[in-house]
């Protein structure tokens, strides 16, 4: 991949955009407002990034109809079952 050289005059240029304490603000109260009611039941888990695949599996239970789709997406579509093998 080829990434074009930046100018001296865009690296100096003054920034308008938000700031890193800004946007960390921003990502701290959505996790707060989301992620804590989300994942109130889990003491450990405090985002998605740490949601286990086994977590999926007993808080997200397929009825029949639905494992029977999946398992035919999966053969006639080649799709990967890594969520629901836990791997």
């Amino acid at each position: 991949m080829e990434v074009p050289a930046v100018k001296f005059r865009e690296i100096t240029a003054e920034r308008t955009g938000e700031t890193s304490a800004q946007i960390r603000e921003r990502v701290v109260a959505a996790r707060r407002k989301h992620g804590q009611q989300r994942f109130a039941a889990k003491a450990k888990i405090t985002c998605n990034a740490a949601w286990a695949a086994k977590n999926s599996k007993a808080f997200c239970a397929l009825d029949e109809t639905t494992l029977e789709l999946l398992k035919q997406a999966m053969g006639e579509m080649n799709l990967s079952a890594a969520l629901m093998t836990g791997s």
